[in-house]
């Protein structure tokens, strides 16, 4: 399963990527801090609250092919 999750480098947000990596999901991590490298773990530094930034981060997935399940 693919799962893309907001506010991934600490909190509640770093939790639910550890949760989802435990069970071997592939997961795209959004912060506008650094997210530690993991394995299955492709990260994305930015504001989801700029439009422009999105948009990249979506340009980013579709590049890798990458739908996401959550």
């Amino acid at each position: 399963m693919n799962v893309l999750i907001t506010g991934a480098a600490s909190g509640i947000g770093l939790e639910t990527c550890n949760s989802f990596l435990k069970e071997n999901h592939n997961v795209y991590a959004i912060d506008v801090a650094e997210i530690e490298n993991k394995e299955n773990l492709i990260s994305f530094k930015g504001d989801i609250t700029n439009k422009e930034c999105l948009i990249n981060i979506k340009e980013k997935l579709i590049k890798k092919k990458k739908n996401g399940d959550i």
